[in-house]
């Protein structure tokens, strides 16, 4: 293959992945949980990968990234994953709402500020209830 068709493709891969959003790859395998932000009575997962039939979630549930998918979501493909909550379970949401919802947890110091948001998010990678004790301990100094 001559060097500027490699280069190509390489590109392009690496254009593609990117399109996934930032982090996207490293979310198969983990873990994480998911309950209604205060402004939601439910959090929107789907049956299927076409992200049509509505599988909203209400309660406080813990749920693993199996898989990245592509879905055909009208007008275009988008990219899913595939989870399995513990009740077995499996659902979809796509990449850029995961992004969306997901806490991420402040550094140091950074606490008060972070409270606020941790409210507006239904995604984390810890049980919500022990992040929440977290930011309302009071500061060590």
């Amino acid at each position: 293959m001559p060097a500027r068709a490699l280069i190509a493709a390489v590109l392009s891969a690496v254009l593609a992945f990117g399109a996934a959003g930032a982090g996207s790859g490293d979310r198969v395998g983990g873990s994480f949980w998911v309950r209604p932000a205060v402004d939601q009575t439910s959090v929107d997962f789907y049956a299927e990968a076409a992200l049509r039939t509505r599988m909203p979630v209400r309660a406080k549930t813990r749920f693993v990234v199996e898989a990245i998918e592509i879905g055909r979501v009208f007008p275009r493909e988008e990219r899913v994953y595939r989870v399995r909550f513990d009740s077995g379970e499996i659902g979809y949401i796509g990449t850029g709402a995961f992004e969306d919802a997901l806490f991420r947890e402040p550094r140091p110091g950074e606490a008060d500020a972070r409270l606020r948001g941790f409210q507006y998010k239904s995604i984390f990678e810890h049980d919500p209830d022990e992040i929440a004790a977290r930011l309302r301990a009071p500061a060590r100094e």
